[in-house]
């Protein structure tokens, strides 16, 4: 168990960053340093619920969802019990393919709760153009929304950025910048 609380240790990765090979996925060219980001990976609990978040609201696309077969290495990876189904979605955004996965864990109990973890481990952000159409779209999902913050980029650039939990408590941050600057 997770120390403090009803979770079982397998959880503690829900908002953890890992890299899950997929082999229907066209790979593509590596940077010159011999490492390509693929992408992040959250479970979630219920993932026709995360379609709400990461499609409806957030705006990707949707690219596959697969069923993973029992026992693969996404059960080692994260801890899961080998009773649990999973079932795995690739999004992407107009200009990035295969950006985020989402793992949706079903069959054990413990895991479909909905408090966020006190201390997030991780987050995805996100830059958009559509920054105000976002949040309203995590409002009206009933999102927990934090206040949002102003800041200035090392080049003296503003911006407004805004985070929110999905329903399984993975932090999305989303951000716009709304003034250039001549440097």
């Amino acid at each position: 168990m997770w120390p403090g609380r009803d979770i079982p240790c397998g959880r503690h990765l829900i908002t953890g960053v890992a890299m899950l090979v997929v082999s229907f996925f066209t790979p593509t060219a590596y940077a010159d340093d011999g490492i390509r980001f693929q992408r992040s990976n959250h479970l979630v609990s219920n993932l026709d619920r995360a379609f709400r978040v990461y499609r409806d609201v957030l705006g990707l696309k949707l690219e596959a969802v697969r069923t993973l077969p029992r026992g693969g290495y996404a059960y080692d990876l994260f801890q899961i019990p080998s009773t649990a189904a999973l079932r795995f979605a690739v999004f992407s955004s107009p200009s990035q393919e295969n950006i985020l996965a989402l793992t949706e864990v079903r069959g054990v109990d413990g895991l479909d709760h909905q408090e966020p973890f006190r201390f997030p481990r991780m987050a995805i952000v996100l830059e958009s153009r559509e920054f105000d159409t976002v949040i309203r779209r995590a409002e009206g999902e009933g999102l927990m929304l934090f206040d949002e913050n102003a800041f200035t980029t090392s080049d003296g650039r503003s911006g407004r950025q805004r985070g929110f939990h999905d329903h399984d408590g993975n932090l999305i941050v989303v951000y716009k910048i709304s003034e250039e600057t001549d440097k």
